[in-house]
Parts: C-alpha cells; sequence; structure tokens
C-alpha cells in the first residue's frame, strides 16, 4: 500500500536523477575517450592554432562555440543602489545682489495678493525693482 503523503512535504519522485546520463551517452562518451581525442579537445586545438596564427576572428568563433561548455552562462542581476548625494551649488552672484533679489521676490510675492495688475505694475515701479 502506498504511504500517505501530508501536505507539504516533498514526496520523493521516480525515474533518474537530473543531470545524470543515459546508457548512450556514458557509452559514446567512453569510445571517443578510449581513442584518445573528445570533440571539445580538437575544438580547442583548432582555436589555440588558429590563434598562433593569427586568425583572431575564427579563434573567436571556435572560442564562441566552446564557452557553453567550459563556463556557465551569466544570470541576469537587477541591482539597485540607494545613495544620498549631497552637493554643494555655488553660484556667481554676489551677497549685496543675492540680497536685492531676495527682497525682490518678496515684495513680489506681497504684490500677488492684491488684485489688479494696474496696481502691482504700479507698485513695482515706485519700489525701483522694474
Amino acid at each position: 500500500m502506498a504511504e500517505a503523503v501530508s501536505p507539504g512535504s516533498v514526496r520523493k519522485a521516480g525515474g533518474r536523477p537530473k543531470g545524470s546520463r543515459n546508457k548512450r551517452t556514458v557509452e559514446l562518451v567512453q569510445r571517443a575517450e578510449a581513442k584518445g581525442i573528445t570533440p571539445l579537445d580538437l575544438m580547442l586545438e583548432v582555436m589555440h592554432d588558429l590563434w598562433r596564427e593569427g586568425d583572431r576572428r575564427a579563434a573567436f568563433a571556435c572560442a564562441e562555440k566552446i564557452a557553453p561548455y567550459l563556463h556557465p552562462r551569466l544570470a541576469v542581476v537587477k541591482q539597485t543602489v540607494e545613495a544620498q548625494v549631497e552637493q554643494k551649488i555655488e553660484v556667481g552672484i554676489t551677497p549685496s545682489r543675492m540680497k536685492r533679489w531676495i527682497v525682490f521676490w518678496r515684495k513680489l510675492k506681497q504684490l500677488r495678493l492684491q488684485k489688479t495688475r494696474r496696481t502691482r505694475t504700479y507698485r513695482i515701479e515706485c519700489l525701483g525693482l522694474v
């Protein structure tokens, strides 16, 4: 009788383990090794010969074909950086000119509270700001 599996537990699955080779693949690998050279060895030799001869494009093409067998693929990684940057900004303005600008903007702010445009224009001209 089959055993009951409790919810949330993992049951051992049957079949061949992941990544293991079947009999035919194992046999082919053994035959290639018995002859002394594997296809990967041959591709590596060709790549090295092309590199020594100076044919870098062909060597690069071989390297592209060989790379998946020698190196794992790079995974895409999402990176986020949080930083606070403090930057001092210098403006080419003298302190006296800055004071005049501050006075101007304060008075302009007060003028915006008034209703008519005619009065605002008149007040700005009277203050000598325009």
